[in-house]
């Protein structure tokens, strides 16, 4: 973190980066959950292309 309390892009960078990650992970609970295999086995797939 910078000492003189700006935010760089770097500071920005990582918490859209956390954010992402825990969206994503409660994404798949939800569906693990809820909807069952199929919808785990596209997000697998779309994980695979990109």
């Amino acid at each position: 973190m910078n000492k003189k309390g700006e935010w760089g892009w770097e500071e920005i960078s990582k918490i859209l980066i956390v954010l992402i990650v825990i969206i994503i992970l409660i994404g798949i609970i939800v569906y693990l959950k809820g909807r069952g295999s199929e919808l785990v086995q596209k997000i697998i797939e779309i994980f695979r292309f990109s």
